[in-house]
């Protein structure tokens, strides 16, 4: 299945999450569903939410499925699906045990957990300063 790079459409995300879900056996949450229908992927101030597919124009943005590839290659981090990344710390959903976290960048060990995406990025949204 190949991805564009152009505007996420609602067909785009659709085949997207058939291609995520195929990846990592489980359905990408909602809310990254929506944020790339407003945008596919962004960077800001250090902060790095991963877009559908890996970008090298207008700048380098790291893709989810090539991202969590890479990570995968480290049979202890399987169990990990990473969303976004800062200097420190990374949000990602725990497979074993369903619930988001903020990971270690480097340990991946657990920070904090939460029940929805949107909660772990806006924690870590306030604790990396990233708009201060």
């Amino acid at each position: 299945m190949k991805l564009n790079n152009y505007f996420w459409g609602s067909l785009r995300v659709k085949a997207f999450s058939a291609y995520f879900t195929k990846a990592f056996k489980f359905q990408p949450p909602s809310e990254f569903l929506d944020l790339l229908k407003i945008s596919n992927g962004f960077s800001v101030n250090g902060l790095n939410l991963y877009s559908a597919k890996e970008q090298n124009e207008p700048y380098y943005l790291a893709g989810i499925i090539e991202a969590n590839q890479e990570f995968h290659v480290e049979e202890s981090l399987r169990n990990f699906v990473a969303f976004c990344d800062e200097s420190s710390s990374r949000v990602v959903y725990h497979l074993e045990v369903n619930q988001f976290q903020i990971v270690d960048s480097f340990t991946w060990e657990e920070l904090e957990s939460f029940p929805t995406l949107t909660l772990a990025i806006s924690s870590l949204l306030k604790t990396a300063n990233i708009f201060e």
